[in-house]
């Protein structure tokens, strides 16, 4: 009984040994001595790693083909992005003409919306962050009633449809950088205005976008 036992605990170590020794040679020692304790590890390691990598692959496989969930954790946002991140690589042929069409009709919008909101302005017009002196009211009928700043969102408009329209990656590049001076200039803007205007001109920024209509 005895013998038995030892000569099956024999057997199941032998095969630890050769699997490990098969899989990761020990350098230095013939197979037959490498030490039991580098065999052991050995295979707790293996066999860990070939548990632990399917295991987390299967399980967001199964979260993926969820077919109750579907539609409920933005798969839209992922099908839209799939399909943009593949019209980058691989644009259609006809729409370089639509995009540079879209481009100056932007220019145009934008250049509109600058003189509207000059008009709109009228005596308090400055080309300076600090409103002018003297007994004026805040505007916010005409453009303002759709940005508080529609020169500002003019020339950021324009700016970019000429860029687009140009199909000049060099100045759209340029097109961001004036947006991000524009922007910082109506914040500095804005200090100024709820100074003088206090709360009226909070109930305004609460109601009316600042640089594009409905967006920002």
């Amino acid at each position: 009984m005895v013998s038995r036992v030892l000569t099956s605990a024999t057997t199941r170590f032998a095969r630890v040994t050769i699997s490990c020794a098969v899989k990761r040679p020990y350098v230095g020692f013939p197979r037959t001595h490498i030490p039991k304790k580098r065999h052991i590890r050995c295979r707790a390691v293996e066999e860990k790693q070939e548990q632990e990598v399917p295991t987390e692959s299967r399980k967001l496989f199964d979260e993926l083909v969820d077919g109750k969930e579907f539609g409920k954790r933005g798969e839209g946002y992922f099908i839209a992005q799939a399909i943009l991140n593949f019209l980058v690589v691989f644009p259609p042929s006809g729409l370089a003409d639509i995009v540079n069409t879209l481009g100056w009709v932007l220019l145009f919008l934008g250049l509109g919306t600058i003189v509207a909101g000059s008009i709109s302005l009228g005596d308090n017009l400055t080309p300076l962050p600090k409103p002018r002196d003297g007994d004026h009211t805040l505007i916010t009928d005409g453009m303002y009633s759709y940005m508080r700043h529609p020169m500002y969102g003019g020339v950021l408009i324009g700016s970019l449809g000429f860029a687009v329209g140009t199909d000049d990656a060099t100045r759209l590049f340029l097109v961001l950088l004036l947006f991000f001076v524009m922007d910082r200039k109506a914040d500095h803007e804005e200090k100024f205005l709820l100074e003088k205007y206090g709360s009226e001109y909070v109930a305004y920024q609460g109601k009316v976008k600042k640089l594009l209509p409905w967006l920002y």
